[in-house]
């Protein structure tokens, strides 16, 4: 069998990236929902950078989409200005600069994402002598003290290790399933801030520190998320909030309602259906005038139609929050994307709502994953090649 030449793959691997390249292109042009965007910096093993964006959007069959569109080569500096200044290039180079509904970058400073500064390195030092004694078990036994250290921080942590695993999986999941990882965290902090032993008590007053610096900037995010989920809706919110805290607790789910009524009246303001409605309304607003041959009591018809109908008729969210909740134990495996598809003529503002924020990315895993789950270096093999070619491979 004949080999194929370096330039023949290299010549075949660029066609097939410019190929769908377009394809993609032509996808991102038209679809209804927003897309959200995810995006950090990558260094091959010869110090180049490379900037690495990551598209997710769910297409119109409500699967959940992740396209790499660009891991373009950037050379120094890598500050904040520089790299804004190109995201902006690229959106407008792909066209979607317009469609964007957030973006999810990685906090250099504190890690990436919300769980990563929760990786419990201040609890691994607390064990950290236990840890040694254990190695040199040849020559000394953990005491039974320090046995009990370690099975209450393990249980102190086993809830850490099964909720980060949950976020960073290589395909992480829809945004209504962050809520109950994070609201676990928060509650077993505050509960073990209590904790008679002293180690505890220590080091989850320090995680609470860290935490609540993401909770301020998340929580709005997830809650409005967990609500869409017709599991749990507002009563789970506002149950989690008031295990929380027992005194603020009301003013955060008025303000956590009050700020879902303004992004559903943002979605019923731009779409087509309410704008026919309301010049329909005004066209018919503009036929009923006094000289108008019409029975007294048709005219009152007409007025109680038009001043007194439109405030009893509920909205989409209205009925939706006050449908009953899904059972939670008989639909455990609930895939919500499907569900918000099978009632879009139900609620057809409130679907496309949900879509959206559903969508959202919470931690950057998704591009860090791109070449290995572990970092965000690029292997030798890799690196050796140009950059052009390194970004057709990859987002091909």
């Amino acid at each position: 069998m004949k080999s194929v030449s370096r330039n023949t793959a290299k010549a075949d691997v660029l066609k097939l990236f410019e190929r769908d390249t377009i394809t993609l292109k032509r996808t991102l042009e038209s679809i209804t929902s927003k897309i959200c965007l995810t995006s950090d910096l990558w260094s091959s093993l010869t110090s180049d950078g490379y900037l690495a964006l990551t598209a997710h959007y769910i297409d119109e069959d409500w699967v959940l989409q992740k396209k790499i569109l660009n891991f373009r080569h950037v050379p120094p500096p890598h500050n904040g200005p520089s790299l804004a200044e190109r995201v902006i290039h690229l959106l407008k180079d792909w066209g979607i600069d317009k469609k964007i509904f957030t973006l999810t970058l990685d906090n250099a400073k504190y890690n990436d994402g919300l769980v990563d500064v929760l990786k419990l390195q201040e609890g691994l030092k607390v064990i950290e002598e236990a840890i040694y004694s254990v190695r040199e078990s040849v020559k000394t036994c953990p005491s039974e003290e320090e046995w009990e250290r370690v099975e209450r921080i393990t249980r102190f942590l086993k809830p850490f290790f099964e909720i980060t695993t949950l976020f960073f999986g290589s395909w992480y999941p829809t945004a209504n399933l962050y809520f109950h990882g994070v609201w676990k965290i928060q509650l077993l902090i505050k509960e073990e801030m209590e904790n008679l032993n002293n180690v505890i008590s220590s080091m989850a007053r320090r995680m609470k520190g860290k935490f609540d610096k993401y909770w301020e900037c998340y929580s709005m995010v997830l809650s409005l998320a967990i609500i869409l989920d017709p599991r749990y809706k507002l009563q789970f919110v506002e149950f989690c909030l008031k295990k929380l805290d027992l005194v603020n607790f009301s003013n955060r789910v008025k303000s956590i309602c009050e700020k879902l009524y303004l992004l559903f009246e943002d979605y019923v303001s731009r779409s087509p259906a309410s704008t026919f409605n309301l010049s329909s309304s005004a066209h018919t607003t503009s036929r009923c005038n006094p000289n108008d041959i019409l029975d007294v009591l048709d005219e009152f018809d007409v007025f109680e139609s038009q001043e007194w109908g439109l405030s009893r008729v509920k909205s989409e969210l209205d009925l939706y929050l006050e449908e009953p909740r899904l059972d939670r134990k008989e639909n455990v495996d609930l895939n919500i994307l499907c569900y918000w598809k099978a009632n879009t003529y139900r609620y057809p503002n409130l679907s496309f709502m949900a879509r959206d924020i559903l969508n959202i990315p919470i931690t950057t895993v998704a591009s860090e994953s791109a070449f290995s789950i572990g970092g965000r270096i690029i292997d030798k093999y890799r690196s050796s090649l140009i950059p052009k070619n390194v970004k057709a491979l990859l987002c091909t």
